[in-house]
């Protein structure tokens, strides 16, 4: 935590960056912890337990299991399907398969992950990491007036501590009472690949006290958008 003492002499550069990369206001949207993507879940049939059969009964029985092991010998070799066996699902069972999140209002996969004691309890710690195949830069700020920043880019990750441009960087610590304070926020911002200019604020998440306390590091993971 000994990167707190250096805080004052990078204050100004943070102000800089925050105003280059972000400083003008631009269409953004409150959002909640609650607004986090979360996986949408689907239901499948699997089979629990086969029986041998002849193909003719398991023409009614398991039509996919007689258009597998049946089919080519009685349509098309002329066999009689009372001569042939099938072995036929004869039990199923549902299962559920991941299918897809719920996405944010402007319609980005964001998921957020918290995790307690992984840094001093004087602190939170923020990371952002992208999963997106696409290489527009993403980028968080975060605090009250003194925001610091993480965004990647082209694959790369970046954060400014503890100086202007630090490269492979995606987690930054801050002190818990200032993340905890009324007035702090999470700031989503994205730039379109080969788009110049400053990126677009998207969403702002307020109430950190709601679901942070001191010692907690929260990951958001960029998934798509």
């Amino acid at each position: 935590m000994t990167r707190f003492r250096m805080r004052k002499q990078f204050a100004v550069i943070t102000l800089l960056l925050a105003a280059l990369w972000g400083g003008a206001a631009s269409a953004q949207q409150a959002i909640t912890w609650n607004d986090f993507s979360k996986p949408v879940y689907g239901t499948y049939w699997y089979c629990t337990g086969y029986s041998w059969m002849t193909c003719a009964d398991c023409y009614y029985s398991s039509p996919s299991d007689y258009k597998d092991q049946c089919r080519v010998y009685v349509e098309e070799g002329g066999w009689d399907p009372e001569q042939l066996d099938c072995n036929a699902c004869t039990s199923w069972a549902q299962g559920t398969t991941q299918v897809g999140w719920t996405r944010l209002p402007s319609g980005d996969v964001i998921t957020v992950q918290v995790e307690s004691g992984l840094v001093a309890a004087n602190a939170i710690a923020v990371r952002l990491i992208t999963t997106s195949s696409y290489p527009s830069l993403k980028r968080i700020d975060f605090g009250v007036t003194d925001r610091w920043m993480v965004w990647t880019e082209g694959g790369t990750t970046y954060c400014n501590w503890p100086s202007p441009v630090t490269y492979g960087c995606n987690t930054v610590d801050e002190w818990a009472q200032v993340m905890l304070s009324p007035q702090a926020t999470v700031v989503f911002s994205e730039r379109p690949s080969g788009a110049g200019g400053e990126p677009q604020r998207i969403y702002v998440l307020g109430n950190l006290s709601q679901r942070l306390k001191g010692g907690d590091r929260v990951t958001f993971t960029w998934r798509e958008g």
